[in-house]
């Protein structure tokens, strides 16, 4: 308890948040990062019920299989599992997780968690990989 106060203090001495830096030791999941960027960007969006659409098609499709893995070690397999059992009974569904997943990834790319490609992309990665949507 002692060491974790002092290593606060030096935090604030040197002019950095120990809270914010605690938090960002964290590794972020999926799920985690994908419901911080619905809250960042919900304001920017025109109505609510594009934010609830949001949310649920990544609840129902994706947190399931990926919900709970580091952003970092999200890769195009993960993708396509999330992605495969809807991707030809709903394609308009599908495309759209495929476009969620696809931002949330992006986010953690911007945010320097992750420096790979995006492994939700679709031009000249899964459209090699899955048929092109009906």
């Amino acid at each position: 308890m002692r060491r974790h106060a002092s290593g606060s203090r030096r935090l604030i001495a040197a002019g950095d948040d120990p809270i914010a830096t605690r938090q960002q030791a964290k590794p972020k999941t999926f799920k985690h990062s994908a419901i911080e960027l619905i809250e960042r960007t919900r304001h920017g969006w025109k109505n609510a019920k594009h934010a609830a659409q949001w949310s649920s098609t990544l609840e129902a499709y994706v947190f399931p299989t990926i919900g709970q893995v580091q952003l970092a070690n999200v890769e195009t397999a993960d993708v396509i599992s999330a992605l495969t059992r809807i991707w030809s009974k709903k394609p308009e569904t599908a495309n759209r997780v495929r476009q969620r997943i696809e931002a949330v990834m992006g986010y953690a790319t911007a945010l320097g968690i992750r420096a790979e490609d995006n492994p939700a992309r679709w031009r000249g990665h899964l459209d090699h990989l899955l048929p092109k949507p009906a």
